[in-house]
């Protein structure tokens, strides 16, 4: 029995592609070097592109990292807010242990947290000066508690407060100062019950 013939070609017959041949030059096979070098600029250039938009999704996501952390901090602080006695909440030196509680995280960074107490103008007598009566402590960068508005002890007295909280960090994306707000309403007595 005598082998089949392939319909490939085998051996000398093969034809591979080459390049079209000038007059005078013999032919050629492959790429130049100005050819290969313009290339591998082209490649270089994507993957420049592509590094620089990979760096900056990344710190688009730091800071949106850092940014809920911070949100999570005011919460955190709220939350103490809303456990603490009416006492707590009123006595510049006994509000020192609720912002010492609320420990924001170190994704933070250096951040600034204040808590801000004033007489509230709903259900409270009216207070001649509201600057006064504000109460305010703040824990700095370096994590030190310090009253920094002690306030004339009037709040004791009042029916209502409104609690302002503040938490400040810097972005490391830009240096900008970035914050995070929220106010709260305490009652004395709680919520009044409805009859």
């Amino acid at each position: 029995m005598f082998p089949q013939k392939s319909s490939f070609p085998i051996g000398p017959r093969r034809r591979r592609f080459v390049l079209p041949r000038l007059a005078g030059q013999r032919w050629r096979a492959g790429f130049t070097l100005m050819e290969t070098m313009v290339g591998a600029a082209i490649v270089a250039i994507f993957f420049a592109g592509l590094y620089a938009t990979l760096f900056r999704s990344m710190q688009y996501l730091k800071a949106a990292n850092v940014a809920s952390n911070g949100t999570r901090a005011l919460t955190t602080m709220a939350e103490q807010i809303r456990n603490s006695t009416w006492t707590q909440i009123t006595d510049s030196t006994q509000i020192q242990g609720v912002i010492s509680t609320c420990v924001p995280g170190p994704a933070l960074g250096y951040v600034t947290e204040t808590i801000d107490v004033t007489p509230s103008p709903i259900g409270s007598p009216v207070v001649s000066n509201y600057t006064a009566s504000t109460m305010e402590v703040q824990r700095g960068t370096n994590g030190t508690i310090s009253i920094t508005k002690p306030g004339d002890g009037s709040l004791p007295s009042q029916t209502m407060v409104r609690v302002d909280l503040t938490v400040q960090w810097k972005s490391a994306f830009n240096g900008a100062l970035n914050q995070r707000m929220m106010s709260l309403l305490v009652s004395q007595n709680g919520i009044q019950g409805q009859h």
